[in-house]
């Protein structure tokens, strides 16, 4: 598929011109987007998830050990709240509308001994959710964690998007070392180059406007580079690059028609295109990696990509905080939903 025809879907989706029905009508050879023939996958790059996982933390509490269970979960709650921002209840306080931290009334054990001097040692079992929104590709060996603040206000959300194109960066340059070692077709490998200087000026586009809203983009730490096989470039680069990649770009195309600020739309306008471009360098590599992995990286890879676009189509569900919808152009929860379900039911289907 060339990258015109790709925009001309993106924008088509947008619009809400374009539907499944459409997308696969026949159409003139010109604005024929064949079907892509590719294995559909995906997995994280180490460090990186989305979704929500079972895990367990200890808390030092005062006071003396509690004589129930009901009454130990109460504490563990108590503790996670102030912790950590809470999800799934309406109105909470401390409620963060992209929905990551604590789910609420999810601790479904609890662990209490004397810890002595009067104070009590709590293991609690509970959920943790993690909704990531729609990024470029992301590095294998990057800590999540550095670009992981609430965002509550605008100027933090230019944070979190210049510091996800500044990780773009490192991420192409892994890439295109990994193509050069596998003997890629020459052509991939040009754009992967490529791809490194428009996430840099990516990254510079972005940081403007982050520090025109008052805010400073956390610094990136990503591991050593290390060659990896063919199985692990192939499930990262689906999950970065057919699912959050193809994602971000339809919504960058939202984002430049719908937001308010003109130095946005301008910028989004810009990142449009080329992020086009580096998806559809994903699903071309897609299809080199195809024929190249045994039936059994088939069948995971597969099995992969659904759980990616299950964790991506409830992060599309979030209502957006109102300044994002105003200032960014972030598309509502009912319009993401709707494009989501469109791309999901064609280069997805």
């Amino acid at each position: 598929m060339d990258v015109n025809v790709f925009r001309y879907l993106m924008a088509g989706i947008v619009a809400g011109s374009l539907t499944a029905h459409s997308f696969w009508a026949p159409r003139p050879p010109s604005l024929n987007p064949d079907r892509p023939s590719i294995v559909h996958s995906g997995c994280y790059p180490i460090g990186y998830w989305c979704g929500t996982r079972e895990q367990a933390e200890e808390f030092v509490v005062t006071g003396s050990v509690p004589t129930s269970k009901d009454e130990c979960i109460k504490l563990c709650e108590a503790q996670l709240t102030s912790k950590y921002e809470v999800v799934g209840v309406d109105g909470a306080e401390g409620g963060n509308s992209y929905g990551t931290g604590y789910k609420a009334n999810s601790v479904k054990n609890c662990e209490a001994n004397d810890a002595g001097d009067g104070k009590t040692r709590i293991k609690c079992e509970y959920t943790y959710q993690k909704v990531c929104e729609a990024a470029g590709r992301l590095p294998a060996g990057i800590s999540m964690d550095q670009g992981s603040a609430t965002i509550e206000h605008v100027g933090d959300y230019f944070a979190r998007m210049a510091y996800l194109e500044e990780a773009a960066v490192t991420a192409f340059a892994y890439l295109a070392r990994e193509l050069e070692a596998y003997d890629a077709p020459e052509r991939l490998v040009n754009m992967a180059k490529e791809a490194i200087q428009e996430e840099v000026e990516h990254a510079e586009m972005v940081r403007a406007l982050c520090e025109r809203y008052g805010a400073t983009t956390p610094n990136v730490e990503v591991e050593p580079f290390q060659l990896r096989s063919l199985h692990e470039i192939a499930l990262d680069n689906i999950t970065e690059g057919c699912v959050r990649e193809t994602y971000g770009a339809l919504q960058a195309t939202y984002q430049a028609e719908h937001a308010e600020d003109p130095a946005v739309r301008a910028v989004t306008h810009r990142i449009v295109f080329e992020e086009s471009r580096h998806a559809m360098l994903s699903w071309e590599i897609a299809e080199w990696l195809h024929p190249q992995l045994t039936q059994e990286q088939q069948d995971d890879c597969r099995a992969a990509m659904k759980q990616t676009i299950a964790e991506l189509e409830d992060a599309v569900a979030q209502e957006p905080p109102p300044s994002l919808a105003k200032v960014a152009g972030l598309p509502p929860a009912v319009e993401a939903q709707r494009m989501f379900q469109t791309l999901k039911e064609t280069l997805w289907a």
